[in-house]
């Protein structure tokens, strides 16, 4: 008796399937419902958790990044080309963060006037892009200082990668926004790059895709610290003109 309860359930249930198939006809539904009709069960789960699992993506000046949490840090270094640049950045960069999944987490680091960095949040460790912090961090970027003097770079790269490896996140990214200056306590450039280059690709350990939007690079040794900074981290660069 009870075997052929299940029988007759089993064929109610794909009888109506059949019939919400037929009825829908050959619209984008209907095929829908043929697909997973089709598909074994683990494959339909399979699916699902794929779409779930998607990485974050985030497109600055036409380049797509892909991440479940983004280090963003900029500086102007007190070129006045580059700051307002960057401050159009800025603007961009709270719109595409507005859109975060509240999955995806992130943070802000930028130079300010009088100071070396100021820091979103203010621990630096990344945050989920709940509606709360978005509009902690719209609050952030409307009330910071200006770009100002420049800052040791090594310090704010240091700084916003250690962000991203703090992070619980799989996917980890870390987008620097800037010229590549190479000034830090009257060191010589060259060197002090060079000695950037090391520090950062021996702390990151390939664990962040490090990125570089640079802004308005024309000299040759600064734009080959960046070109080798993603190239050894796993990014890409993107001018910025």
């Amino acid at each position: 008796m009870e075997r052929s309860l299940r029988v007759g359930v089993s064929a109610a249930v794909l009888g109506l399937a059949a019939s919400l198939v037929s009825a829908g006809g050959d619209s984008p539904a209907s095929r829908a419902t043929k697909e997973n009709l089709d598909l074994p069960f683990d494959a339909i789960a399979e699916r699902e958790a794929a779409e779930e699992d998607a990485p974050e993506i985030l497109v600055l000046y036409g380049q797509e990044y892909e991440a479940d949490v983004f280090v963003i840090a900029g500086t102007g270094s007190g070129c006045p080309v580059r700051t307002a640049i960057l401050g159009q950045m800025e603007r961009e960069v709270m719109e595409r963060v507005s859109a975060f999944t509240k999955e995806t987490q992130f943070a802000l680091f930028f130079d300010a006037h009088g100071q070396d960095f100021v820091k979103f949040p203010a621990n630096g460790t990344p945050v989920e892009a709940t509606e709360a912090n978005k509009a902690r961090a719209a609050a952030f970027l409307k009330a910071k200082p200006p770009q100002g003097s420049p800052v040791c770079l090594g310090e704010l790269l240091l700084a916003g990668l250690k962000s991203a490896l703090a992070s619980s996140a799989r996917r980890k990214a870390l987008i620097y926004v800037g010229g590549g200056e190479g000034y830090c306590n009257a060191s010589d450039e060259a060197t002090y790059l060079t000695r950037v280059l090391q520090e950062v690709t021996g702390t990151n350990g390939g664990k962040v895709m490090i990125n570089v939007l640079g802004i308005k690079v024309v000299e040759p040794s600064r734009k080959q610290f960046l070109r080798a900074l993603v190239a050894r981290n796993g990014g890409t660069y993107t001018p910025v003109e």
